[in-house]
């Protein structure tokens, strides 16, 4: 059976639109040179300049020229020192050096000598020698006036190395023992006063029991307080406790 010659052909169920299809790709490329600008922007902010400060400005047609970023009165760049130099020490890697100067100036490379930093001695002194271990960690440096400085990080801290001295041991010993009379002194102190304390409130307690011969006022003074808890000290070995729960005169 043939197909009628009016039946329309099958149309396609998703089609795009030339409009839509232009949207996409002008998105496309606005991504693209976006990231081009943020990639290349990141480049030329982080790329080093050329080493050698002092050459003689290169033509247009020359690789420098469109590679190595354009410098004006590039000698500027280099790290000034405006002290005398007097000592360096070239790490065996080389890119490690310090050099050191009058003033206690020392100033440090990581980096071959591309760019200086300055490290805080702690003197005034001209530094004349400096070296450091295999390491590259541990160093000294010694001046005029006797000055010696050293370093265990690196030369990040100096500190300088002077004549000290501390008492004999034996003074040690003396202030042990001292503390410990202190303490006895203190202690034997506390205790007095402690003692002298409860005598008080036994005078006290007896006062209150007034009158007969002396003898009969203390029995009496010591069973009244006994009884009634003034100076348990006093009543020991001298009490009994009846039935009742009463303290009396043993």
């Amino acid at each position: 059976m043939q197909k009628s010659e009016s039946e329309p052909s099958p149309q396609p169920i998703f089609k795009r639109s030339p409009s839509k299809m232009n949207v996409q790709g002008f998105w496309l490329l606005i991504a693209f040179a976006t990231l081009l600008l943020v990639g290349s922007s990141w480049f030329a902010y982080k790329q080093e300049p050329h080493p050698g400060a002092y050459r003689a400005a290169p033509d247009w047609f020359s690789s420098d020229f469109w590679w190595y970023p354009v410098e004006r009165n590039a000698f500027k760049r280099l790290s000034s020192i405006n002290v005398s130099l007097r000592a360096i020490h070239v790490h065996a890697d080389g890119q490690h050096i310090w050099v050191t100067g009058s003033g206690g100036a020392i100033v440090h490379s990581s980096d071959g000598g591309k760019s200086w930093q300055g490290q805080v001695s702690g003197t005034r002194e001209a530094l004349n020698s400096i070296t450091f271990t295999a390491d590259g960690q541990r160093g000294w440096a010694v001046g005029s006036a006797g000055t010696i400085l050293h370093t265990a990080d690196g030369g990040k801290s100096w500190q300088s190395i002077a004549y000290r001295m501390f008492p004999a041991p034996w003074f040690y010993v003396v202030l042990v023992l001292i503390a410990l009379v202190y303490f006895a002194a203190f202690g034997w102190r506390v205790w007095q006063i402690r003692q002298t304390g409860k005598q008080t409130s036994f005078r006290s307690c007896c006062d209150r029991q007034a009158g007969g011969s002396r003898r009969s006022r203390f029995s009496r003074c010591t069973a009244h307080c006994c009884r009634i808890g003034a100076f348990s000290d006093q009543c020991q070995n001298r009490t009994t406790v009846d039935a009742g729960g009463h303290r009396r005169l043993g």
